[in-house]
């Protein structure tokens, strides 16, 4: 997980940023989601990158969402790909990503995935004595 330093007025503060982790089977720890993906033909020359994002507010722009950090380098055409990412907000996150091939050209904005991570809380107690 790469880590920012943030310099405020009042002193200092360490945010982590969300990081790309290899799956480990079906597995998913807490406030954390995979993302899956088949890898898309290159157009020309090969893929070489991916940026994936996601955010808790599907209508702001693309360009404020939070980039996900190590994402996989993009595998065999029509293969999956995969990245769990973790330190994700409860609630409902948005996630979309996009491709780029050896001559730099990016692909559009894919389909936008929606993840949830756990936002219903546990049943009222009412039987307390």
């Amino acid at each position: 997980m790469r880590n920012l330093l943030i310099l405020c007025t009042i002193g200092i503060m360490l945010i982590s940023l969300p990081s790309c982790k290899e799956a480990q089977g079906d597995v998913e720890r807490i406030n954390s989601k995979t993302f899956t993906w088949t890898v898309p033909n290159s157009g020309c020359g090969i893929l070489v990158a991916y940026d994936l994002r996601y955010s808790p507010d599907s209508t702001i722009d693309i360009d404020m969402w939070m980039q996900v950090d190590n994402e996989p380098y993009p595998g065999a055409v029509s293969s999956m790909d995969s990245c769990m990412v973790d330190s994700l907000p409860n609630g409902i996150s948005y996630g979309m990503i996009r491709s780029q091939n050896s001559y730099g050209l990016w692909s559009e904005w894919g389909n936008m995935a929606i993840k949830d991570i756990c936002s219903t809380p546990p049943d009222t107690i009412g039987d307390l004595r």
